[in-house]
């Protein structure tokens, strides 16, 4: 099986996530259009910032959602949780 890597727009949104944090901001928003991969994009970057030592909370739009993007960073080998 082959490991899924991030597109060129995916890959220049985590940068751009990455160096926002480095430069301070601590909330921000991803928006890309249906099925353009934001969970695996996030998944990625939270993975990044977990190897920093840092923690992430990441908040989900809607209740159908909690349990797919649970699914999707546990396949990326993240240990999510869910609050309500």
């Amino acid at each position: 099986m082959s490991e899924i890597v991030l597109r060129w727009y995916q890959e220049e949104a985590k940068k751009r996530i990455l160096n926002n944090i480095d430069n301070g901001v601590k909330k921000q928003l991803i928006e890309l259009s249906t099925g353009s991969g934001k969970t695996f994009l996030a998944g990625e970057a939270i993975k990044e910032l977990i190897g920093r030592g840092l923690k992430v909370f990441f908040i989900v739009g809607n209740a159908p959602l909690v349990m797919q993007t649970y699914k999707s960073f546990k396949n990326l080998g993240l240990k999510p949780s869910i609050l309500k």
